[in-house]
């Protein structure tokens, strides 16, 4: 804890303390309490520990049961100085009684209010939903930022993310392109991964950006960064091809489970149709991975469609391979535009499969192809993503 209440009433904040004004506080043995649960603090502080205050006794406040760290209170310090720098209106810590929580900063620019939440430790989806719950009953924005610890990049434009990242993912619009914020108070490094497309589970595809914190405004975190439909299906190309040829060792049981269902239905994976594991923005919300689902309503669903045949979608069509929707409190609540099938259908409109006759209503407008080698599987793919780098479209209007 960064800041609390002196024997004058007075709010003590440890982050604008010089060295000797904090050995002075210590020396002088002021009394100072929690500004939360009022309960008896005393200052800590050394070459190694960042100035904090420890209560005395351990008991139930809001403060202790977020498990701060070092390396969070100095990551919020020195957000909390990149806001002021911007001569922001900003609270550092502040306790907002009304529904007894306490972000890490509050911001206030013009009528809007902004919790800003540093988050260094894995929690749950449910309390994440809690504490947005609570900020928006009052009007309050929340934005989450991931310590950077958790950041694991494996190429260019692809990471390794947990389910607690994903839990984090941002979404302010149903036009605007998924967006996730990391802070490294060692590096003072702020990033940014936006325009998200799951490769896997836990392998994502996003537009990161990587800024030093005092070379930023908060403002230019949120310029939108997507990739062009040319970028994103020449990166997609390398995945495709690693579907079609990569070997195969141990399967999970799903994937186990899907190439038993591939051979009931006499199929195998080189002769998969080239519209089937195509990049979908939405994926993040599925419980299944892209070739999963999309290869099971294209041989089940579309198929055995004539054409000219009405492709009528209801809102949530995959609604039981998706996640639910509080476990993305972060994200703008589903419409078409985020609905995983919708675009999947506006690519197939793309390749002229499919038209688009209405807001949820498509009509097949032909038979799809079925490669017999892996040769010509391989070709095939080649063709459909250059197809769709042609229309140098993004994912969202």
């Amino acid at each position: 804890m960064l800041q609390a209440i002196n024997q004058n009433g007075q709010k003590v904040i440890l982050f604008n303390k010089s060295v000797q004004e904090i050995e002075k506080l210590k020396t002088n043995k002021h009394n100072f309490i929690c500004p939360v649960c009022k309960g008896k603090v005393y200052l800590r502080s050394g070459k190694r520990v960042i100035p904090h205050f420890v209560h005395y006794s351990i008991k139930t406040c809001d403060s202790i049961s977020r498990g701060e760290s070092i390396y969070h209170d100095q990551g919020k310090m020195m957000l909390y100085r990149w806001l002021l720098h911007q001569q922001l209106s900003v609270k550092l810590e502040p306790f907002i009684q009304t529904i007894r929580q306490r972000p890490d900063i509050l911001l206030i620019i013009g009528r809007k209010r902004i919790a800003i939440e540093y988050q260094c430790s894995p929690i749950s989806p449910a309390v994440i939903k809690a504490r947005n719950d609570g900020y928006r009953s009052l009007s309050i924005f929340p934005i989450w930022i991931i310590g950077a610890k958790y950041f694991q990049r494996k190429s260019r434009y692809k990471l390794h993310i947990s389910s607690f990242i994903q839990s984090l993912i941002h979404q302010f619009s149903p036009t605007s392109s998924p967006l996730i914020f990391f802070f490294c108070p060692y590096t003072s490094r702020l990033i940014t991964v936006q325009d998200l497309y799951m490769v896997t589970n836990r392998m994502i595809l996003g537009k990161i950006t990587d800024y030093k914190l005092s070379q930023v405004s908060f403002i230019q975190l949120f310029h939108e960064k997507a990739f062009s439909s040319k970028e994103l299906y020449s990166i997609w190309h390398k995945e495709k091809h690693s579907f079609r040829t990569k070997q195969r060792g141990r399967l999970s049981k799903r994937e186990l489970n899907w190439h038993r269902w591939l051979y009931e239905k006499r199929l195998h994976l080189h002769s998969l149709p080239s519209i089937i594991h195509l990049p979908i923005s939405s994926q993040y919300m599925m419980r299944v991975p892209l070739w999963n689902w999309q290869s099971k309503w294209v041989i089940e669903r579309f198929i055995p469609r004539q054409n000219g045949e009405i492709i009528q979608l209801h809102h949530r069509s995959l609604r039981n391979e998706m996640y639910q929707q509080k476990d993305f409190s972060l994200t703008y609540q589903v419409s078409e535009l985020s609905d995983p099938l919708y675009q999947y259908l506006r690519i197939l409109s793309q390749l002229k499969i499919v038209k688009k006759i209405s807001a949820m209503t498509f009509i097949k407008l032909s038979d799809i192809d079925f490669p017999t080698t892996i040769e010509e599987a391989i070709a095939a793919d080649k063709e459909v993503l250059r197809q769709l780098q042609k229309q140098n479209k993004s994912m969202f209007p």
